[in-house]
């Protein structure tokens, strides 16, 4: 019994974690993924190894020569094969590449970015049964390729992304993409349609689809075995790897505003109007207005560093897109002003809770690891409730480069901030970030719509905006605390009408929400017909 470990890929997701190492050597727990397979398969007497290398494949061969000899490795033998184009293929092509040693004995198939119980080797090379895949009952944090079992266990159906139905969960099984393949079978069935699948369709395909097309044509080739989930993980991105050093999580981003503001000093420079939660909490301090247009409450990047500078503020409050106004600084003069605040030691606290629903080619973000490195004086704070909506479950986050630091506001938060739900949301949810995007796509787009509809109404201001809300004012012929009632009790509408706000005191001000479009035509056409004309 041989082995195959993928080990081609760059592993694009890790980020910073895979700049100078492959997938294969981020650690968990002390201890890089790599080790824990190889010594997996010499605990199972695996006499050989064949590993697909590519992306920083010498940094690999290196660390493993270091890592095992003789000794250690029981007598199995490791070869090499390149994937010279890994930056152009996926996991077909290195597979493929392996082929000929695939067809000369039975296999153990891996792939490299998997933690995993040595057990399931054992349980593979120990049964009967002569191909095998491992998969385990599907759960909700699991992402990728799942299949679908008969009584007997073959596997009767391969369901990819596209195919996923959520109402049939129940009788899904997701591959662990560990599998043991006959020599016969690799030979007979696997080889061949994989040679003539990559003809067909390409390099840079997955192996799975071959096993998609086999059990297509034939549901008695290759059996499940099944797994429990807690006996594997695959690491994809940083959430797998749990690495948040410069990370901590609030009960919302309130109790993390409560506990800045039980650190902060000094002069702090706010820009009006602005979200309350954050100066009502910074009780020791001296807040300074930074004076904003008054004809749509927008700033630039300088107006900050000019209004810092002059005010001698050690400290900048920043809300991207602010909150009620909706006003927006771009990334380019963002990191513009990180630098001039860095070079007159002054620290910005910048909330990004609702820049993901900008438009697409200005969405970004500052909680990347390279840029909280080149910025020791930034601070992210980040309400996960609202930008993912699920207010419910009470999620905040904050960053900042200083360990000191983060393990300070943890000791001011609550013990046990969190609750199980918001813990597991916190697992899950970059599983789901295509799906998001597509999501904040379609709310920056129906801002747009609903934007130009709201302009063609009279008696009416209209802010711009790059947040899921939209500042208006009325003219003085309308007072938005009479309307706000009005649109609850005869239409079921509710809009938030700003009377009394601080940053508001000769009102008529009110923010709508960006809901469907079939709810915004329906405000706007209560407006038009009830209210203005």
């Amino acid at each position: 019994m041989q082995a195959i470990i993928l080990a081609a890929g760059m592993g694009k997701r890790l980020g910073r974690y895979t700049k100078e190492a492959t997938k294969c050597m981020v650690k968990v727990n002390g201890k890089t993924l790599i080790e824990y397979a190889i010594e997996s398969l010499v605990q199972n007497n695996i006499r050989k190894l064949i590993m697909v290398i590519g992306y920083k494949g010498d940094v690999l061969r290196d660390f493993i020569k270091e890592k095992f000899n003789k000794s250690n490795l029981n007598g199995m033998e490791i070869e090499y094969i390149e994937n010279p184009i890994y930056d152009k293929t996926n996991n077909i092509y290195s597979l493929y590449l392996a082929c000929d040693k695939l067809m000369q004995d039975d296999t153990i198939l891996l792939e490299s970015d998997l933690i995993y119980r040595p057990q399931i080797i054992s349980k593979l090379i120990e049964s009967s049964e002569k191909n095998l895949a491992v998969v385990s009952p599907f759960e909700s944090w699991m992402d990728g390729t799942c299949t679908m079992l008969d009584d007997n266990n073959y596997i009767t159906g391969i369901i990819d992304k596209k195919h996923f139905d959520w109402k049939n969960t129940g009788a899904y099984f997701k591959t662990v993409n560990i599998y043991k393949f006959s020599k016969e079978f690799s030979n007979q069935y696997y080889v061949p349609f994989l040679e003539a699948y990559k003809k067909a369709f390409g390099e840079n395909e997955y192996y799975e689809q071959v096993l998609k097309v086999l059990s297509f044509l034939s549901a008695s080739i290759l059996k499940g075995l099944t797994v429990s989930g807690d006996t594997w993980y695959e690491i994809d991105d940083p959430a797998d790897l749990a690495i948040a050093e410069n990370i901590v999580v609030g009960n919302g981003a309130a109790e993390l505003i409560s506990s800045l503001g039980k650190k902060l000093r000094g002069k702090v420079l706010v820009p009006y109007p602005t979200f309350n939660e954050y100066p009502e909490r910074f009780d020791n301090t001296e807040i300074v207005p930074l004076v904003t247009d008054k004809n749509n409450f927008s700033y630039t990047a300088q107006d900050i560093l000019k209004a810092a500078k002059e005010n001698e503020c050690k400290t900048i409050l920043l809300i991207n897109p602010d909150n009620p106004s909706g006003s927006f600084i771009k990334e380019a003069d963002m990191l513009d002003l990180l630098t001039g605040l860095k070079e007159i030691n002054a620290t910005i606290l910048f909330d990004e809770s609702f820049i993901d629903f900008a438009d697409s080619n200005l969405r970004y973000t500052l909680l990347k690891q390279e840029i909280l490195d080149a910025f020791p004086n930034l601070i992210v704070v980040k309400s996960i409730s609202k930008s993912y909506g699920v207010p419910g479950l009470r999620l905040g986050i904050l960053a900042n480069t200083s360990k000191d630091f983060i393990q300070d506001i943890k000791k001011k938060n609550s013990i046990w901030n969190i609750n199980s739900f918001a813990e597991y949301f916190l697992q899950i949810y970059e599983k789901y970030k295509g799906s998001y995007s597509i999501a904040c796509d379609a709310i920056a787009n129906e801002r747009k719509r609903f934007i130009n509809d709201l302009k063609k109404l009279p008696h009416i201001t209209v802010y711009p905006s790059q947040a899921n809300f939209i500042l208006c004012k009325f003219d003085d012929t309308i007072r938005s605390d009479e309307i706000a009632v009005k649109m609850l009790e005869e239409a079921d509408i509710f809009i938030k009408d700003l009377t009394g706000k601080k940053c508001f005191p000769n009102s008529n001000f009110i923010r709508l929400a960006i809901r469907s479009k079939e709810d915004n035509e329906k405000l706007v056409e209560y407006l038009k017909n009830k209210i203005l004309f």
